[in-house]
């Protein structure tokens, strides 16, 4: 069972808080998150590109499959998991031409739905 957190921010917050670090702004940040948790059955395709060893760490790469019927779009959830799918299967082939070394910590890809 796969258990992790994550927290997004939307454009606008993230190009804000971008310009005050490039104005020298220092300090913590806090965020207040209101969360919800419930039982919900999802299947999620996931691959790894395991570690070298160096760091139980993960970074997890993710693309969603779909967002409900209304949403569709020609770059709507597709394009972000194809991207996600051609990065995986390029890194893959790097590390076995050995153009590339094995990252550190494991490269997790999920393609989730968007609900």
């Amino acid at each position: 069972m796969l258990s992790t957190w994550g927290y997004n921010l939307s454009h606008r917050l993230g190009v804000e808080l971008l310009g005050l670090l490039e104005q020298g702004a220092k300090g913590p940040i806090h965020a207040v998150v209101k969360t919800t948790e419930y039982d919900a059955g999802m299947q999620a395709p996931t691959s790894v590109i395991r570690g070298d060893g160096y760091s139980q760490l993960e970074i997890a790469v993710v693309g969603h499959l779909f967002e409900h019927i209304a949403k569709q779009g020609a770059l709507d959830d597709a394009s972000g998991s194809a991207v996600a799918l051609e990065m995986a299967r390029a890194w893959v082939q790097l590390i076995r031409d050995g153009a590339v070394l094995r990252p550190h910590r494991t490269i997790r890809f999920l393609w989730v739905d968007g609900t």
